[in-house]
């Protein structure tokens, strides 16, 4: 009887309350095959004007390793992805679609830049 009335009661929650209003964010891998540490990954949608907060944090992704990165936005799959080295070089990837399989982005330094302002 008691787990009937829970039942009951999580069924008359609205989907939000239930956790279920969000969908899960966007997920994808940054691997570094390149010669130094990658210092920051950004990942913002093809129609913002600047690039937002670095998705890693203080986390240095080293040669030769790879770590899982999420986007929380979802009013898009488009995205701008860019990602600086230990020197302040950067790198970037325009119009890549997030959505769907998931997705690894590998980056050697062969088309890193100086600077890079969006």
């Amino acid at each position: 009887m008691r787990f009937a009335a829970l039942a009951l009661l999580a069924a008359l929650l609205p989907a939000q309350a239930r956790g279920q209003g969000q969908p899960p964010p966007l997920r994808f891998h940054i691997g570094n095959g390149g010669q130094q540490a990658i210092i920051a990954v950004h990942a913002s949608p093809i129609a913002d004007t600047n690039w937002g907060l670095n998705l890693i944090g203080r986390i240095h992704i080293p040669p030769g390793s790879s770590v899982a990165v999420s986007v929380r936005e979802r009013d898009t799959c488009l995205f701008d992805l860019r990602i600086v080295w230990a020197d302040g070089r950067g790198e970037e990837r325009r119009r890549e679609n997030f959505c769907g399989t998931s997705r690894v982005y590998r980056w050697d330094g062969s088309t890193a830049q100086p600077g890079g302002q969006r």
